[in-house]
């Protein structure tokens, strides 16, 4: 994708073409959020309410499944109209030009593991932390790896670099960008349980501040699947010594950035 922003570097749009654009913008990231996530919400809530994952029968699991394989087109056809409908560059949206940062890719996964990790670890303690199982049915570790890989980029793609990209054209503060990305990531994690909602605001919060620092959406998405990788796949021992490493390089990672104080790409953020 070559760059191609709507208006020349260092210039503001207009308030009718920035509303116009502002319209359009969230149009497609609401219509993608429903078609890509709609039918786990739908779960997630009747789990949530019910306590248990609902048995959907034989033709509608079908379905549910066909919505979410259906996850994959749907992000690359997003992806393709925010670059040419939106014109969001593709440095924008994260795919390249990402910012040096200390350790490069490896911290920048680590932290990005450490950010939901640290989450996980100190929302765990709230009740209605343990919620319901995602993994009731018996599936194949092929579909479960696809699973993995497919959660991993759209959601990273769908929910952290187009609404951040998104967001950061139109000049919203750090604070509501944190807001949005929580709004945007709870619903079809609430089968986890009510606490998911503090869960997913202490993740955005530190995945805001470590996605901001690198500016690219690779190592959030490598991230994301090993963390998924660990959980439904790995044996106990990779699984402990993965997060064990990850984590702790993580944490070590966010502090040094932190103290190094790091700048920010986008220009609205004081995190």
């Amino acid at each position: 994708m070559p760059p191609t922003p709507p208006v020349a570097a260092g210039t503001s749009l207009g308030p009718s073409s920035s509303q116009g654009w502002a319209v359009r913008a969230w149009s497609l990231q609401l219509i993608a959020y429903v078609c890509a996530f709609g039918s786990s919400i739908v779960v997630a809530v009747i789990a949530l309410v019910n306590r248990r994952i609902p048995d959907l029968g034989d033709t509608v699991s079908t379905l549910y499944q066909w919505s979410q394989w259906l996850m994959w087109p749907i992000a690359a056809v997003t992806l393709f109209l925010a670059w040419r409908w939106l014109r969001l560059s593709a440095s924008e949206l994260g795919l390249h030009q990402p910012r040096p940062v200390r350790w490069g890719w490896v911290g920048a996964i680590a932290a990005a593991f450490a950010a939901q990790w640290i989450a996980k670890t100190l929302t765990g303690w709230l009740p209605g932390g343990t919620g319901t199982s995602a993994g009731e049915e018996s599936v194949g570790v092929g579909q479960v790896v696809e699973w993995c890989l497919r959660m991993g980029v759209v959601e990273e793609t769908l929910l952290l670099a187009l609404p951040l990209a998104i967001m950061h054209r139109l000049r919203m503060p750090w604070w509501a960008q944190i807001l949005v990305l929580t709004a945007l990531r709870t619903p079809f994690h609430l089968y986890q349980g009510p606490a998911v909602i503090v869960e997913c605001l202490i993740w955005m919060a530190l995945l805001y501040y470590t996605y901001t620092r690198v500016k690219l959406i690779w190592p959030i998405i490598i991230a994301h699947i090993i963390a998924d990788l660990s959980i439904a796949v790995f044996p106990l021992a990779p699984r402990l010594l993965t997060t064990v490493f990850l984590a702790v390089t993580g944490v070590v990672v966010l502090v040094m950035w932190w103290r190094a104080k790091t700048p920010s790409w986008n220009e609205n953020s004081s995190v």
